[in-house]
Formats: C-alpha cells, structure tokens, sequence
C-alpha cells in the first residue's frame, strides 16, 4: 500500500480541523444594548411529594455595564398520595426586579447584582 494516499488523507484532515476551529474561535459583533430574557425550569422532589418552578424573566440591557430584568415564577406543586391532608396546587411566586451591572476585562471580571421582590398573595392559591 502506498504511503501517499494515506499522507494526502491526514494532511486533507488536519486541514479540516484547522480551518474549523479557526471559525469556531471567531466571536461575532457584541450586541451592546437591547432585550433579553430567559426561561429556566427546575424542580425538587422527595417523599413529601414534587415542587416545579418555571421562571421567566424578560429585561433590558441599557449600557455594555447596566441592565435590569423582571420575571414572576410559577410554581407547581404535586403532594404525595402517602402525605395526608396534602393537596396539589400551582400558582405565581413573588415578582422580582434585578438591576446588574457588569465589568468585563482580560484582567478580571466583575458583576453584581441587586434584587427587589414583592410579596404576592392570591387567596385561592394560599
């Protein structure tokens, strides 16, 4: 077996490689203001039963350094069938406000974050 085909396919490869982390490392223009928002779900469960939270919050960045968002959860709650006198409900957890700010260098990073909630009470939920 020739040795050159097998050159011409390594060398083929490595090429490849190359010009693909070249463009995995090109980062794109920052965006320096406007919308966010993510979503995020977690849970916990045990023998009491399981508690959902679905958390959304949607926000603004003013500046590269400042931005605020605002988000209400919402909770579902499952009791355990063993639980007695439990019962399943979902309902809406406390707004909340953050303000963060952020500064970003080779150096060091630093971000901070300040938030406000509200109690929030529905009589049917409680």
């Amino acid at each position: 077996m020739s040795s050159r085909p097998i050159s011409c396919f390594t060398v083929l490869i490595i090429a490849i490689f190359l010009a693909a982390s070249a463009f995995a490392q090109a980062k794109p223009p920052a965006q320096d203001t406007g919308l966010t928002s993510y979503v995020e779900f977690g849970g916990t469960t045990n023998s009491a039963g399981q508690v959902y939270e679905l958390d959304s919050n949607i926000g603004y960045k003013l500046t590269e350094h400042f931005a605020m968002d605002m988000g209400v959860p919402i909770y579902f709650v499952n009791a355990s069938s063993s639980t007695t006198g439990a019962t399943s409900s979902s309902g809406l957890g406390n707004p909340s406000v953050n303000l963060r700010w952020k500064y970003l260098h080779p150096a060091v990073n630093f971000a901070s974050v300040v938030t406000g909630s509200a109690r929030w009470q529905i009589a049917s939920l409680v």
